[in-house]
């Protein structure tokens, strides 16, 4: 009968256990050199330990007295314990006790101080950077995250690039080897720059960088050489040697296309500047034709005359209306005499019954005192006269 299958988490409690049930695990010395440490904020300590193999144990110390130093060669006192969110197994560290710096600490900086005799890190033996390479030689592992952020650079503006990569294992001791034949292939082919990259990784991951073959090899390659390997802290051989060097890949690509940038922000700059200056001309120029024009038509005797005309137009308007007023006052003063004179018209007292009398002079009698008993007299009526002669009263 076949066993039920195990969930990982009852296998990582299975092992954890096996590890804790072990007396040798819970209180362990381990000699190894300290390598790839870093610190938390809050001073937790975490590293590897690797033996002269090449392997390692992750190691974690929480311990603020106990000192921990990268490159040193160290013995380490602590207990194993799992971690089972990823299966990893690491040593918590108890006590360190530093024997001396270890050797591949010691193999690399006497590897340093050889190929510094030799000028592999002299600037003035570097390699000019082509401003404007068209060429790029890419020594990298297709199936890396860098290649990806190296392409979306070198391609960002459209530059044109002829790009060619050289698939190289970036990784393990091995790996050497295949990135000099990666440099020595590119100096044979039509490249103006060579870029040699990786993402980042721990120190161990990183190794194969300060190997000598590789140091040589870009030393001595015709090409410039650029370095784009992923690394925070330590500088490599590769780094030192190469003709310029960046600590990402992606700052490695923009070494390439620095130029190319800058020069299309100062065309761009230019490109503005030239349209904004060009802008405030025509606006200049427009302002000007405007105010001549404005000017012209004050001065010119079209203006002259339609303002004259204007004015004349006003000045008719101005009698017309006065002439008109004039008018109508004195109608106004023409009804009110009549009026005035329709109240006096003898012909509205004669309407009433009233007659009046007129001497040979057609003087009105309006006095007995004023008649002459010896002439004629005129009496009149609403509808005509009649002569009339008065008769002295005898008493």
């Amino acid at each position: 009968m076949a066993m039920k299958p195990l969930k990982v988490r009852e296998v990582n409690s299975f092992i954890k256990k096996l590890i804790y049930s072990n007396p040798l695990l819970n209180n362990v010395s381990i000699v190894g050199e300290i390598v790839d440490l870093k610190k938390s904020h809050s001073n937790i300590r975490f590293f590897n330990l690797k033996g002269d193999k090449e392997e390692i144990i992750r190691a974690i110390c929480f311990e603020d007295s106990v000192e921990i130093e990268e490159g040193k060669e160290t013995i380490l006192t602590g207990k194993i314990d799992i971690y089972p969110q990823n299966s990893v197994y690491q040593i918590i560290v108890k006590k360190a006790e530093v024997l001396k710096d270890g050797e591949s600490y010691n193999r690399l900086e006497k590897l340093k101080e050889k190929l510094f005799k030799n000028g592999y890190f002299d600037p003035a033996k570097k390699k000019p950077i082509p401003k404007f390479p068209q060429n790029i030689g890419i020594i990298t592992s297709l199936k890396s995250a860098a290649v990806k952020d190296i392409l979306n650079v070198l391609n960002s503006h459209k530059f044109g690039l002829n790009i060619n990569i050289y698939d190289s294992s970036v990784q393990g001791i091995n790996s050497a080897e295949k990135i000099v034949r990666g440099i020595e292939y590119f100096n044979k082919k039509e490249v103006d720059i060579i870029l040699i990259s990786r993402g980042g990784g721990s120190k161990i991951d990183l190794e194969v960088f300060n190997h000598e073959l590789i140091a040589d090899s870009i030393f001595q390659s015709k090409k410039p050489v650029i370095c784009g390997i992923g690394h925070e802290i330590d500088t490599s051989i590769a780094d030192l040697t190469a003709d310029s060097y960046s600590t990402t890949p992606t700052g490695a690509a923009k070494l390439i296309v620095e130029n190319y940038i800058s020069y299309i922000e100062k065309i761009n700059f230019l490109r503005d500047n030239i349209i904004q200056k060009t802008e405030s001309l025509i606006q200049r120029k427009y302002n000007y034709v405007n105010l001549k024009k404005n000017k012209l038509l004050i001065l010119s005797p079209y203006r002259k005359i339609s303002d004259k005309l204007n004015y004349i137009d006003k000045l008719e308007n101005k009698m017309s209306s006065s002439i008109s007023e004039n008018i109508n006052n004195k109608y106004k003063k023409l009804e009110e005499l009549r009026y005035k004179l329709s109240k006096y018209d003898y012909n509205n007292i004669l309407n009433k019954g009233f007659v009046f009398i007129k001497d040979k002079n057609s003087t009105i009698i309006n006095s007995v005192e004023d008649i002459n008993y010896q002439e004629h007299y005129y009496l009149y009526f609403k509808d005509g006269r009649a002569i009339i002669d008065f008769i002295e009263n005898g008493e």
